[in-house]
């Protein structure tokens, strides 16, 4: 009898420990995740913040340039893996619309993005996956985009729906830096493409940025 009481508190002390270990694991899965999102929104605002200036600099438009261009980051796209359903990587919010975060903050459809962006605002948002409950959800988002939202509110307006754009195919995406041998361009300057915050190399004179339409 005794010998089947300790193996029952054995069996019970172990199921204990793997409960513990199991959600040690996933918080520690979950916040390098968030990591990346926050390195990754980083990125964005760093590239807006950088071809904007160079946009003011020549006189064509305001601080936050209109649209994101793939090519800035050489292939290498921020990524948000707290949203693997996500249908593609980046929205742009509609010309007129001065909100500061999407309609649609959760990803619950393919056609969203795992990130939106207004530039009206010069804001970029990280969208999440439903979680358990809406108060997860709201949690998590505000961690992801430091903010203190009360709450999450999906909006059905039209005139607020973003614009998607879609990653470049393996095949379009600029090679690496360090893979460009053309002996002929050797002294030419490089595109406001590859002279971004992720470039360790600078250009060799101011370039003018190349912009992919919405």
């Amino acid at each position: 009898m005794r010998l089947l009481v300790d193996t029952l508190i054995a069996l019970m002390l172990a199921g204990i420990l793997a409960g513990v270990l199991l959600y040690h694991r996933h918080q520690t899965a979950q916040l390098a995740e968030i990591s990346r999102v926050h390195q990754s929104l980083a990125r964005l605002h760093e590239q807006a913040i950088y071809h904007g200036a160079l946009q003011v600099q020549i006189g064509e438009q305001d601080a936050a340039p209109p649209t994101i261009s793939p090519a800035w980051f050489l292939g290498n796209l921020p990524e948000n893996p707290l949203t693997p359903n996500a249908g593609h990587w980046l929205d742009i919010a509609p010309s007129g619309d001065t909100s500061d975060h999407p309609p649609d903050p959760v990803v619950t459809k393919s056609r969203q993005a795992a990130f939106w962006y207004n530039p009206a605002r010069g804001i970029f948002r990280a969208r999440v996956s439903p979680q358990f409950s809406e108060a997860r959800a709201l949690a998590l988002y505000n961690r992801l985009n430091q903010t203190a939202l009360s709450r999450l509110v999906t909006i059905d307006d039209a005139k607020r729906q973003p614009q998607a754009l879609a990653s470049p195919a393996k095949d379009q995406q600029p090679a690496p830096v360090d893979r460009i041998s053309d002996a002929g361009n050797a002294g030419s300057p490089r595109s406001a493409d590859a002279t971004g915050p992720d470039q360790s190399t600078a250009a060799d004179s101011t370039p003018r940025p190349s912009l992919v339409a919405p």
